[in-house]
């Protein structure tokens, strides 16, 4: 995967919490290790992991939300491992089965689903949204920034065109995803990108990461100059 961004790896397996220790599947381990936390192109977040999550937000609902398999695969759901979740809500959690350590409880859905390794949970994910141009953006320290284009309760709808244009003479990016769409443009001096919603045409963000603000602060103060 493309990366975003200066990484924070992570170096221990054990996630440890108030419910005891839990190691995390190897190759799960091996993801952090590389990556660190973080999402792939806004779309499926790797959080930090919580051993409350689950029966935190769910558990007066879970028989309703979610078929299960047994009892026992419930049990092993709510002392699990939140370890992240997707755009639509979908819940990803490591659980305590070396045949099957990876469980996915959907949003939309009421079949849950397990997956015997993470490079099968990561694939169904790129599948079921449909990525090919896929991207690693590292949230470590990471920093979001909005300048809305609203003004006194009024939007020049033609305003947004006129900065994309300027700013690309002004500043060079390494990369752009969502060309013809929602164009984000990649800068890895400021460990982030600049990003131009095109549709609603009402608002520009800028991510970057804490260690890169100088150089980001640059970029944000020259849009805002031009509002």
């Amino acid at each position: 995967m493309y990366i975003i961004g200066t990484l924070n790896i992570v170096k221990n397996n054990n996630f440890i919490s108030d419910l005891g220790t839990f190691d995390l599947p190897n190759d799960y381990f091996d993801f952090l290790t590389k990556y660190g936390f973080g999402n792939i192109c806004d779309t499926i977040y790797f959080n930090e992991p919580d051993r409350h999550y689950v029966e935190n937000n769910f558990l007066d609902y879970i028989d309703v939300l979610w078929n299960w398999d047994s009892e026992k695969q419930k049990d092993m759901v709510l002392d699990g491992l939140y370890i992240g979740n997707t755009i639509d809500g979908d819940i990803i959690c490591c659980v305590n089965n070396n045949l099957l350590p990876y469980v996915f409880l959907p949003r939309h859905s009421e079949e849950v689903i397990s997956f015997e390794s993470f490079e099968l949970l990561h694939s169904h994910c790129l599948t079921y949204y449909g990525l090919k141009d896929v991207y690693f953006d590292s949230e470590f320290e990471s920093v979001r920034k909005m300048i809305t284009l609203i003004k006194n309760n009024s939007l020049d709808k033609t305003l947004i065109k006129t900065i994309q244009e300027i700013f690309l003479k002004e500043f060079k990016y390494d990369k752009i995803f969502n060309e013809n769409n929602q164009p984000k443009y990649i800068i890895q001096d400021i460990g982030g990108w600049v990003y131009f919603d095109l549709i609603y045409r009402n608002s520009i963000i800028v991510k970057y990461q804490s260690m890169y603000e100088v150089k980001a602060n640059k970029i944000i103060n020259f849009i805002e100059k031009m509002l």
